[in-house]
């Protein structure tokens, strides 16, 4: 069964609503401590998930200009074109990153892996 929250936050005017006020930039200057005691390091965050960005879009009824389209595909051509480490893991594998200064991206899991 679900939740009162839940039923309530999905009725289409509050989710239009939801989905314009929770927005993630995609560049943002944010700091990172470096230790105990020392000086913030000023730095900018990168955070990109066009999958949100276009269900986020089609969810709220508020469709993608076609320039911000354009860019999105650029941004990603981009982002293929410079990958630095790109792997298949398998089972029992894991790569360790810091989120807000790589960008990176998972493919989906298989079963028959390698």
């Amino acid at each position: 069964e679900e939740s009162i929250e839940r039923q309530v936050g999905s009725k289409p005017t509050i989710l239009s609503k939801r989905i314009r006020c929770n927005a993630f930039p995609v560049f943002e200057q944010a700091h990172l401590p470096e230790g105990p005691g020392k000086v913030v390091k000023p730095y900018v965050r990168f955070r990109y998930m066009r999958e949100w960005i276009e269900s986020g879009s089609r969810r709220a009824n508020l469709p993608l200009s076609p320039l911000l389209k354009i860019a999105l595909d650029c941004l990603d051509a981009e982002l293929e074109d410079q990958t630095a480490f790109k792997r298949c893991l398998r089972r029992g594998e894991i790569v360790y990153s810091n989120n807000h200064v790589l960008a990176h991206r998972r493919y989906e899991f298989t079963e028959d892996g390698p």
